[in-house]
């Protein structure tokens, strides 16, 4: 990113707080001025605004706004390439590619990488300005969550891009950026514990478990869980206020009027029929029988109910499948394969009500790895997560393929052209990586 990059992004995030601002300057006005309801419009709002100890919320709750955005672009097209649903329209407005499952440059919306960079420097940005403006950051409530938020912005930008770029300099490893989530996980549990916050804190700790995850720590990533109970959830929030704060995996799916996508053809259309389990649900409408291509019939995804649902950033319930794939790769079966099954019987069938089935017993490895890796596909379904398990699994070969990507050119998004356009540090000509499991001829 250069100079021009990182304005326009500071832009957005001066917008983000000047917004705020001036709304309660503009509230606090109306309220001292008995009948009169004119507004005058205060004009741009400097950038030292920022640093004011009052802007800290508002600066905040732009981050989480940021960052929502860019989960769902990325899990929206992610999903596709990981066959978590195939496409069955092409109408919406943030069109899924072309080229179906490739992740090519040329047929991959900037947005994902522009709005994934932005969510990281929009909150180590405020991070940065909390620390040399805010009375009392290790123990602020505001430097705490910025804090948690930089963690999660990096993690996605780890799980979803096959390189790392920062502020304009030259690529780096993707794991550049689970370096730098953890360092923010770990001080944000410091900041939060001394600001009273035990569920920021417990955040962190679930984060820095993923992240640590990702980086082969699994010491440190079974330490982090510990204690965390299943019902642990931090989540990615949404509002209804305008098209780009929306649950777009909800609304670009929603008939209303968009059919973009469906699982027919998937792991979860016969998945569901079989179990009712719960998590990987989906729904006809007999009106509309087929997605917006007449060809695709349209199966539903019901996880998302709404243009307000949640995604979660990080779960318990996630954090119990870590353990169980530490276990596994210390070659205990048993421990994995019981942590599996106590989560899929703590769920009860929609067929019948009743308890789900446990996976049958085997002290096989490869068939508890075919377990775990089709437990993590039904647990973090359709939250952006599938497609960074799937390139990790590919790329330390650990067994049990149990969706064949050989045909997906990479498993992560490339960098985006706008980003090579400007950073000097990079080539037009960059080549990106393949993934190993690729055994396709089309070019790349």
């Amino acid at each position: 990113m250069n100079t021009h990059n990182l304005n326009r992004y500071e832009g957005a995030a001066r917008k983000i707080g000047r917004s705020a601002i001036s709304t309660a300057v503009t509230l606090s006005a109306l309220l001292f001025t008995a009948c009169d309801f004119s507004v005058t419009n205060p004009g741009p709002m400097q950038d030292d605004a920022l640093n004011n100890p009052a802007a800290a919320g508002p600066i905040v709750s732009g981050m989480s706004q940021v960052l929502s955005g860019a989960l769902w672009r990325a899990t929206y097209i992610g999903a596709e390439v990981a066959r978590e649903y195939v496409e069955a329209g092409r109408i919406f407005t943030t069109k899924l590619p072309s080229l179906p499952g490739q992740l090519t440059r040329e047929t991959v919306t900037d947005a994902v990488w522009q709005q994934s960079v932005r969510a990281r420097w929009v909150a180590e940005d405020g991070i940065r300005r909390f620390r040399e403006h805010l009375p009392e950051f290790a123990s602020s409530p505001h430097a705490a969550r910025a804090l948690v938020h930089a963690g999660f912005a990096n993690r996605l930008l780890g799980e979803t891009f096959c390189e790392a770029v920062i502020d304009g300099g030259e690529v780096q490893p993707h794991t550049v950026y689970f370096e730098r989530a953890e360092a923010h996980f770990t001080e944000a549990i410091a900041v939060a514990t001394a600001a009273e916050l035990p569920d920021v804190a417990l955040a962190a700790r679930a984060g820095r478990a993923s992240v640590r995850a990702s980086l082969g720590d699994w010491t440190g990533a079974v330490s982090d869980a510990a204690g965390i109970p299943n019902s642990f959830r931090y989540q990615a929030r949404f509002t209804t206020t305008e098209l780009d704060q929306y649950n777009i995996l909800y609304w670009a799916n929603a008939n209303s009027p968009f059919r973009t996508f469906s699982v027919v053809g998937t792991f979860y259309e016969d998945y569901y029929l079989e179990t009712g389990d719960p998590r990987a649900a989906w729904g006809t409408d007999p009106q509309y029988p087929n997605g917006e291509i007449a060809t695709v019939p349209w199966l539903f995804p019901l996880k998302y109910k709404s243009r307000t649902d949640a995604i979660n950033l990080v779960s318990g319930r996630e954090l119990r499948l870590i353990e169980a794939e530490a276990a596994l790769r210390q070659g205990n079966t048993v421990q994995a394969l019981n942590t599996i099954n106590a989560l899929r019987t703590s769920l009860t069938s929609d067929q019948d009500g009743r308890l789900l089935e446990p996976w049958p017993a085997s002290n096989n490895v490869e068939t508890v790895w075919h377990y775990l890796k089709v437990e993590r596909g039904i647990e973090l379904w359709l939250e952006g997560r599938r497609l960074g398990d799937l390139r990790r699994w590919s790329e330390d070969g650990s067994p049990a393929q149990v969706v064949d990507v050989s045909d997906r050119v990479r498993l992560c998004f490339p960098i985006a052209q706008s980003e090579l356009n400007t950073n000097r540090n990079l080539s037009l000509q960059h080549a990106d990586p393949v993934s190993p499991l690729y055994r396709g001829t089309q070019g790349h």
